[in-house]
């Protein structure tokens, strides 16, 4: 090695981030004193952080300050059981919480109030995103509705930040990505009125690069990834900084950069083989299964995805389950298997479109598309884009993807369509979910 540790790396090694990962095997840390030295520093502060000797302060003043915390552990624990009791509706019925107009009534100004409306805003983002902006909006006019000095330590303004990063995570499952950032600039103002933003800071990094990588924005996005695990790292946020490095390597593997992905979803994975976390060691393993496959690695690759597919399925999360078995669809076609590959594809097909997910669905059509061009049945392919067409008929977005499956189809039945025009529509499709608004033209050998 020709340079010095960075401070973030100093840090994995004093908190033990990577398995394996040790500074007394590390050649550079035992032939470097400034490292070394650097490496005593961080370790000698956390000792210190542990002694009590640290902590002991006046008796008066401890006194005074148990006494005030007590007071406030009360309050907030009565507001709890309060702002409980206000949301049970419109938790159970959240599109009541539209037209509810909470933040101009006074009962409703609480912390409580505001971090029952961020969790559950949080809660809601995957599975019913416009709910989730919802209760972000209502948890920011409720934060903001709350006097500056209202909590000890400026906790209102914690309050204020994470109420907007729920904004900007809601904003982003809904595709307005532009609305996103924006709420978490808003977020970072709020974090940086605080003594020490901390963690709030962090993931106001960690958000934003995964707005930006979805605008494709993959230099500022990478940028970010690193800054919010550099954060982590230094606040020994471990699984956190895997979350934000995990970013890092989806960047990494967008932009074809596949080694550097490797190197990162391999770190993720030998952190959760670590700790037990069978959901990182799943997510990890897909994530280097196709890895593997763009790198033409066919063991390693069928190893991995076989090994995300059982963990998913013991997990029972079925389309992540599926999103492997795809994967293993498109290695067996890949080596000549075509007809394997294409009963693991309808697998992972059929449970796409059983949970309504247009998109995933007609990637994994267009592989089968290509698999059945290599056995010469173009005439099986118009036949797959029908339901596909209902469900984003259905779903009354995306009107591009139906000029582009119709493209197929009509050239499937016309026996005009070649592997070249099936990977154009795939690499259309596949950017639709964050780029909605894409216009689709047909390949130019088409035309």
């Amino acid at each position: 090695m020709d340079r010095h540790l960075t401070e973030a790396e100093l840090v994995a090694y004093a908190c033990q981030a990577f398995a394996g990962c040790s500074p007394e095997t590390d050649p550079h840390l035992t032939a470097c004193d400034q490292c070394a030295a650097g490496l005593a520093g961080i370790r000698a502060f956390d000792k210190a952080l542990g002694d009590e000797d640290t902590w002991e302060s006046d008796g008066e003043d401890s006194l005074e300050t148990l006494q005030n915390l007590q007071r406030l552990a009360a309050q907030v624990a009565e507001e709890d059981v309060t702002a409980r009791r206000l949301l049970k509706d419109f938790i159970s019925a959240p599109a009541a919480l539209a037209w509810a107009d909470i933040a101009t009534q006074r009962k409703y100004h609480t912390g409580a109030v505001v971090r029952l409306l961020t969790k559950t805003a949080q809660e809601l983002c995957e599975r019913e995103p416009l709910h989730a902006f919802n209760f972000a909006e209502a948890a920011v006019d409720v934060a903001r509705a709350l006097a500056d000095d209202v909590y000890p330590a400026g906790g209102v303004w914690e309050l204020r930040g994470a109420a907007w990063k729920a904004r900007a995570n809601a904003l982003r499952y809904l595709n307005d990505y532009a609305g996103a950032l924006l709420a978490i600039a808003e977020a970072e103002r709020a974090y940086r009125k605080l003594p020490n933003a901390g963690v709030g800071l962090a993931a106001v990094h960690h958000v934003r690069a995964s707005v930006l990588r979805e605008q494709e924005e993959y230099g500022r996005a990478l940028a970010e990834a690193k800054e919010s695990a550099r954060a982590y790292l230094h606040l020994r946020q471990t699984e956190r900084y895997f979350a934000a490095r995990n970013v890092e390597g989806q960047i990494y593997f967008d932009t074809h950069r596949y080694v550097e992905a490797g190197e990162v979803f391999r770190q993720i994975l030998a952190y959760a083989e670590t700790v037990t976390d069978e959901s990182w060691m799943a997510r990890a393993s897909l994530n280097l299964g196709n890895v593997h496959l763009e790198l033409a690695e066919w063991t390693a690759a069928w190893d991995a995805l076989n090994r995300a597919l059982v963990t998913f399925r013991h997990l029972d999360l079925a389309t992540e389950a599926a999103r492997a078995e795809g994967g293993i669809g498109i290695l067996l076609t890949r080596n000549g298997k075509q007809r394997e590959g294409i009963v693991r594809l309808k697998a992972a097909r059929e449970v796409f479109l059983r949970h309504g997910m247009p998109v995933d669905a007609a990637v994994v059509t267009l592989y089968i598309a290509d698999a059945l061009l290599a056995l010469g049945l173009q005439g099986a392919i118009p036949s797959l884009t029908e339901d596909l067409i209902e469900l984003f008929v259905a779903s009354g977005k995306m009107t591009g993807a139906l000029t582009a499956l119709a493209f197929l189809k009509e050239a499937a039945a016309a026996r005009t369509l070649k592997p070249a025009g099936v990977a154009h529509v795939r690499a259309y499709l596949q950017r639709l979910d964050r780029r909605p608004d894409l216009i689709f033209a047909p390949p130019p050998e088409a035309l």
